[in-house]
């Protein structure tokens, strides 16, 4: 379990870019799914911790250097399929985990449960990795990023 503290109070609309203070080392942290996923793409979390707070949170996917959330093909198949789509769900998950200030007690997203899965382990994986004091990039094992 991570403690969080809370820096400012975001709305959904606000961009997830707010510091929080974490018992983090400070660097930048990157995390990805070892191989591809589920239609080749393939999660990842990004952030940077400046004075115990994190920064710049983002979540999203990639394939092939472009990212899902940009893909307007793919969010429209998305979009029909689970009534929300990469470019929705890549920021309600991290605004999500910011208020929760945990991510195991993060609130369910409606339609995105693989992808949050994704988020809360890539997440665990690199405050783990800050308390340590081992900011870097990493990939991480895809049999832990299935939902459970």
């Amino acid at each position: 379990m991570f403690l969080l503290t809370s820096v400012l109070q975001l709305s959904s609309q606000e961009k997830i870019d707010e510091p929080w203070k974490v018992n983090c080392c400070d660097g930048y942290f990157y995390a990805t799914s070892a191989k591809p996923m589920t239609q080749g793409w393939s999660p990842f979390v990004e952030f940077s911790v400046v004075n115990s707070e994190i920064r710049n949170l983002r979540f999203d996917k990639i394939k092939k250097g472009k990212l899902a959330s940009e893909d307007k093909f793919y969010n429209s198949l998305m979009k029909k399929k689970s009534g929300i789509n990469p470019a929705e769900y890549s920021k309600i998950i991290p605004d999500t985990f910011m208020k929760a200030r945990d991510a195991d007690k993060m609130d369910a997203v409606a339609g995105a449960t693989q992808s949050a899965q994704e988020f809360k382990v890539l997440m665990n994986f690199l405050l783990k990795k800050g308390e340590e004091g081992i900011p870097g990039k990493f990939q991480v094992d895809n049999k832990l990023l299935e939902h459970k």
